[in-house]
């Protein structure tokens, strides 16, 4: 009788649990623990369009003065082994990686969820990249969201792990000057 009840209580905790990660619908998903966001097609071309308005907007010297994803993974590999222990290491995403466009539209939502921003306050940040290697077991985009007013002293930073979607990190950080 007690083991009859137990399997019934289990059953039913099975039942609330898939009811619960069915009402997000298709836009969440969960990885080790950690909710990641599915982008639909009309999802991705919404922030397509928020990217290409940025750039419009932003200034021609912060168009030109970002170092590439290769030139970041050159000044990797002149690094010496003794320089690699304590800094940043930079490299190029891998074939199961997932693509720039696919972080950039991810970290747009990622600050939409957990910031409540608007797609006007999104189009008004010109995203940066950088591909992070220090450990190559999880790598992550790395993308820096530089203010495009002069009135914002602060860079936002969100770090997705390239092999999952996941949110690495959300934070501000500020700047000097």
């Amino acid at each position: 009788m007690l083991k009859r009840v137990f399997i019934m209580i289990m059953v039913l905790m099975l039942a609330i649990v898939n009811a619960a990660y069915a009402v997000e619908g298709e836009r969440h998903q969960y990885c080790d623990g950690e909710k990641i966001i599915i982008l639909s097609a009309e999802d991705q071309e919404w922030y397509s369009q928020i990217a290409a308005q940025a750039y419009e907007n932003a200034p021609e010297v912060l168009k030109t003065s970002q170092l590439t994803l290769e030139q970041r993974a050159q000044e990797t590999q002149l690094l010496s082994e003794e320089e690699r222990a304590y800094t940043t290491l930079w490299g190029l995403p891998q074939g199961d990686d997932i693509s720039q466009e696919t972080a950039l539209y991810l970290s747009y939502a990622y600050l939409q969820e957990a910031c409540q921003m608007e797609d006007k306050e999104l189009a008004s940040l010109f995203p940066v990249f950088t591909f992070e290697i220090t450990d190559p077991e999880a790598p992550v985009w790395c993308i820096k969201f530089m203010p495009l007013d002069a009135e914002t002293q602060a860079v936002i930073v969100v770090k997705i792990y390239a092999g999952s979607g996941c949110l690495a990190e959300l934070g501000i950080r500020e700047t000097v000057g």
